[in-house]
């Protein structure tokens, strides 16, 4: 344990104990004891109440030779003594055995052949190579990729890989960029793009998210149309797209047959049109997430006994004010809204897909006397504005969760629906400092959820006046999405790409600050 705690370090220099139980994946009371031998040692030094330094001992020399015994032979790495494990046999690559985190095992088996050789490439050089000192690490991989041209790899692109995969396991290598697509998701997508030249690639994606896909499964439409233009050249895509044939999934297509013999459609009461539907999804008749049938129970809830006929446009708006002002966010409201499209079309009830692209953000960004205003009145718009939670993590934050010593709280759980859920994973658990005045106004003598399952008017306004407030400051975007518990970086961007800038200004002068006058200019 000692010495995988001194190759963490190595990398993170600057740490504190969850930083170290994260990466570790091991609870802190395992990793306390080999911190105070390392203190005692001299390799490192608290520099407060929570955080570590350790000193890189400048005179310790981090030497390896190319010696394929260094990757266990009992993992069948390579083929023999010469060599390293041969990336055109990558069936034979021994994951099961390799990854021993069932997040990662789970990943490399939805990959394919292209990913796969990517991650075994990357796992053979980390098991190699470590976390071996720069300038040996440069010297190192070039005898490798002399010998096998296949691994090259450039030096300060692996120790970025590597502290990646300490991080994040090894999803986080391409943080999906280059993730394979399910050829189950890719034949549903060619149904929707190749089926009819109506939608562009981005619509074509989004009527795919909407069909219950969670963007955070699946890569972006960028990954779709690389796979596309691999399996047909630019004029057959044109050709079948030509052909407008109808956008639907097959299993909905025969329930819509069924519910369209219906003499009047009109007249159908929504909670029955919603249950039919729900009923057929218990009945494995249509493929769906369980959030989608959650989902359903809340569209039940507001139309109720509305007749289908009259959910007009205007119905449809309102009810994304109502949950907009309730505090749901802005994508769990387009995907409800998908979902209730998806509803009225199976059943018989036609609707224009414009309306779906109406659907855009209402929110404000808070001057500073409005923020100020809030702040000092409303709590739970304040804790939203100062710490950047999820609505869903506010309603499920306890007293418990607060550290008020160290002013810290731990966000490790949501309300989904009104059902509590601890989150499974450490990437979205996280330790925000709390400014004093916010525990000034909640006890901690008292148990329990300290907000509950509140609503809170304009959340959207309050979470985007957040990340502007931390962009005043300069904060990187890697930083604010990782405050904010997202996975990784490009889901991130994809909700909240409308307060970043897409073009420099005009008058952009990159020599501007240098204060090199005419020359600047």
């Amino acid at each position: 344990m000692k010495q995988k705690i001194i190759k963490i370090l190595n990398i993170l220099k600057k740490f504190t104990l969850n930083d170290l139980s994260l990466y570790l994946e091991t609870d802190i009371e395992n990793i306390e004891e080999y911190i105070k031998i390392l203190i005692s040692e001299g390799q490192i030094k608290q520099i407060s109440s929570t955080e570590y330094v350790y000193i890189i001992n400048k005179d310790a020399k981090l030497e390896r030779k190319l010696n394929q015994k260094t990757i266990e032979r009992m993992l069948n790495f390579e083929s023999d003594a010469n060599e390293i494990f041969n990336l055109e046999n990558f069936r034979e690559f021994p994951a099961e055995k390799v990854f021993t985190r069932k997040s990662d095992l789970d990943y490399y088996k939805k990959c394919d052949e292209r990913m796969k050789k990517l991650l075994i490439k990357n796992i053979v050089l980390f098991n190699l190579a470590g976390d071996m000192e720069y300038t040996s690490l440069k010297k190192y991989l070039k005898m490798i990729s002399d010998k096998y041209p296949e691994y090259k790899m450039n030096a300060q692109w692996y120790r970025i890989k590597y502290k990646r995969y300490l991080e994040e396991g090894l999803p986080g290598l391409y943080h999906n960029k280059f993730s394979t697509i399910d050829n189950e998701v890719y034949e549903e997508f060619k149904n929707i793009y190749l089926n009819s030249n109506k939608f562009s690639l981005e619509e074509s994606y989004e009527i795919l998210l909407k069909k219950g896909y969670d963007a955070n499964e699946i890569p972006t439409y960028h990954a779709f149309r690389h796979r596309l233009n691999k399996e047909y050249s630019k004029d057959a895509i044109k050709k079948m797209r030509t052909h407008n044939k109808k956008i639907a999934d097959s299993t909905e297509v025969e329930f819509l047959k069924i519910h369209k013999k219906r003499k009047n459609p009109n007249t159908i009461p929504f909670k029955i049109a919603a249950n039919d539907y729900y009923q057929a999804i218990k009945d494995n008749q249509i493929e769906s997430a369980k959030t989608r049938i959650q989902s359903i129970k809340k569209l039940i809830d507001y139309f109720k006994d509305i007749q289908l006929g009259d959910i007009t446009k205007d119905k449809i708006i309102k009810f994304k004010d109502v949950l907009l002002d309730k505090g749901v966010d802005f994508n769990s409201v387009k995907y409800l809204m998908s979902l209730l499209f998806t509803i009225l079309q199976v059943n018989g009830i036609d609707i224009d897909y414009d309306i779906y692209y109406e659907l855009k953000h209402t929110y404000k960004i808070y001057n500073f006397d409005e923020i100020r205003d809030i702040v000092l009145q409303d709590t739970p718009k304040a804790w939203i504005i100062v710490l950047g939670l999820r609505l869903s993590e506010l309603k499920a934050l306890k007293y418990e969760d607060i550290d008020f010593e160290n002013n810290i709280v731990t966000v490790k759980r949501r309300n989904e629906f009104g059902n509590i859920k601890e989150y499974s994973t450490q990437k979205f658990v996280r330790d925000i400092k709390v400014p004093q005045f916010l525990l000034k106004r909640i006890l901690p003598v008292k148990q329990g959820y300290i907000f509950g399952d509140i609503n809170i008017s304009e959340y959207e306004s309050c979470i985007y006046t957040h990340i502007k407030l931390l962009q005043m400051q300069n904060i990187s975007l890697n930083l604010i999405s990782k405050q904010m518990g997202y996975k990784n970086i490009n889901t991130f961007y994809q909700i909240f790409h409308n307060l970043f800038p897409k073009t420099f200004e005009k008058d952009f002068n990159i020599l501007k600050p240098l204060n090199l006058g005419e020359l600047a200019c």
